[in-house]
């Protein structure tokens, strides 16, 4: 990962301010958008940023369906997570 990304990454987590679950989402969600997309590349990339693991894994499966109204991501059978088209 480069430190461009890295960088932005840490502009966003403090711009989301202190709720970890709010910028966790953020930070998810950025990383799928920048193609850091399967479960250990996103655990391993907020762990870098500071969050625990298990926290970080515990939103990617709280947060993933099929129902764009209910979920904020889904994962395909390749295990790699996609942000639902909201177009």
């Amino acid at each position: 990962m480069n430190d461009d990304l890295f960088t932005r990454l840490r502009a966003l987590k403090e711009a989301c301010g202190s709720n970890k679950n709010d910028s966790a989402i953020a930070l998810i969600t950025a990383c799928i958008g920048e193609g850091i997309d399967t479960r250990p590349q996103i655990i391993g990339t907020l762990k870098h940023l500071d969050y625990n693991p298990r926290h970080v894994g515990m939103m990617l499966n709280n947060n993933e369906g099929s129902l764009p109204s209910l979920h904020r991501w889904m994962r395909d059978a390749d295990g790699c997570y996609r942000l639902h088209d909201t177009s």
